[in-house]
């Protein structure tokens, strides 16, 4: 009963887990869809994607449906430059290494580092943005 009990508590803290994760990423997607669609139609075809393709195809009618098609005509045109909210890309973050990269400048007051396949780190986005694009590292 007692091992039962703890099996339980441990399966409600991993569905806790993994919503939270999943609700965090939709806030993020919806918070900056305009900036999440343009990263992903300048993608190069072999780079990662970031959104699966449900996300993408969600996120392309997101704001048209939300917001757009309840305005008047007049306003229903935008300029995505001016209206688009960026995400700040100088903050830090977590990530796992997924294979071996030597040489990799995090800071730019330090001396490169080499990073290992399966070590996780913190970092600000901006040096290491390009071993993401890479599929060399995952965001945790």
């Amino acid at each position: 009963p007692f091992a039962a009990g703890i099996h339980q508590l441990e399966i409600q803290r991993v569905k806790y887990m993994v919503t939270d994760y999943v609700r965090t990423r939709v806030q993020k997607i919806e918070k900056f869809a305009e900036y999440c669609l343009e990263e992903e139609l300048a993608k190069e075809e072999d780079g990662v994607p970031r959104l699966s393709p449900q996300e993408f195809v969600n996120t392309q009618d997101h704001f048209r449906d939300v917001a757009l098609k309840h305005m008047p005509p007049a306003f229903q045109k935008l300029d995505k430059q001016k209206s688009m909210t960026v995400p700040n890309l100088n903050t830090f973050i977590f990530f796992k290494v997924k294979e071996d990269v030597n040489d990799v400048q995090v800071d730019p007051r330090e001396l490169p580092v080499d990073l290992s396949r399966n070590e996780i780190h913190m970092s600000k986005y901006n040096p290491i943005g390009p071993l993401l694009n890479q599929g060399k590292i995952k965001l945790v």
